[in-house]
C-alpha cells in the first residue's frame, strides 16, 4: 500500500472518530443534564476506571497505554462539557 492509499484510510477512519465523537458528547450533554436533576457530581473516577479497563483489557501494553491517555483526554473534555451544560 502506497502513502496515498494509507492516508485516505486514515481520512475514513478520522471521519468515523469525528462522527462517534459527535455522539458521544451529545449523551455527555444527556449525563450533564441527569447529574443536574439529580445532584449527581461530574466527576466519577470509578466509571471512568470501569471504562479504561474494560477497553484495554485485551490489548497489548503499549497500545493498552495509547488508548488509556486518549481515554484520560476524552474523559477531562467530557467533564468540561458537562460542567459548561450544567451552568
Amino acid at each position: 500500500m502506497d502513502m496515498k492509499e494509507i492516508r485516505e484510510k486514515i481520512d475514513a477512519i478520522d471521519d468515523s472518530i469525528v462522527k462517534a465523537f459527535e455522539e458521544r458528547m451529545t449523551l455527555c450533554g444527556d449525563i450533564a443534564e441527569y447529574k443536574k436533576k439529580n445532584g449527581v457530581p461530574i466527576y466519577h473516577p470509578e466509571r471512568e476506571k470501569q471504562i479504561i479497563d474494560r477497553i484495554t483489557k485485551d490489548l497489548d501494553n503499549g497500545m493498552a497505554e495509547c488508548t488509556r491517555e486518549l481515554y484520560e483526554k476524552l474523559f477531562e473534555i467530557s467533564r468540561s462539557y458537562q460542567e459548561k451544560r450544567i451552568k
